[in-house]
């Protein structure tokens, strides 16, 4: 179980985080447009979401997903409901303010203040008659279908 981010985390991302949005800034893009093309819809979930911004103004995960959303939907319509748990409650209040921002251009993204454990059954009950495929992204998830 993770235990979360104390000190001086946010101050400026390390090289585990930079290799992490290398990846990120790559894969999400295509992921999501791939998952996204039946029916112009994707649903991210990020169990572990932290503040989406580093203190030194730099995207951090959440930000990047975010940012690709925005991407999508101006570019193709693709429309991402990303849905983001933090548990600290600091992290969860900035990242909050960073949603804000995506919020207004179209995203549509839910920050939840909690353990992940008390949002995942909430956020992944889905429909009977869902063509769901899910796959996993370390601590997040995407889903093509109805969710």
């Amino acid at each position: 179980m993770a235990t979360g981010t104390k000190g001086g985390y946010w101050s400026e991302p390390a090289l585990p985080s930079t290799f992490k949005h290398a990846l990120l800034g790559r894969y999400i893009p295509q992921f999501g447009g791939m998952t996204g093309s039946l029916d112009k819809r994707v649903v991210y979930l990020d169990g572990y979401a932290g503040e989406g911004r580093y203190e030194s103004g730099e995207a951090a995960s959440a930000e990047i997903v975010m940012q690709v959303a925005s991407q999508h939907l101006s570019r193709y319509g693709l429309h991402w409901t990303c849905f983001l748990t933090e548990r600290e409650p600091r992290s969860s209040t900035r990242l909050e303010q960073v949603a804000a921002v995506y919020g207004g251009q179209g995203v549509d993204a839910r920050v939840h203040h909690g353990d992940v454990d008390g949002s995942w059954t909430r956020w992944c009950a889905r429909p009977p008659t869902c063509r769901c495929s899910c796959s996993s992204i370390r601590a997040g998830w995407a889903c093509r279908g109805t969710a």
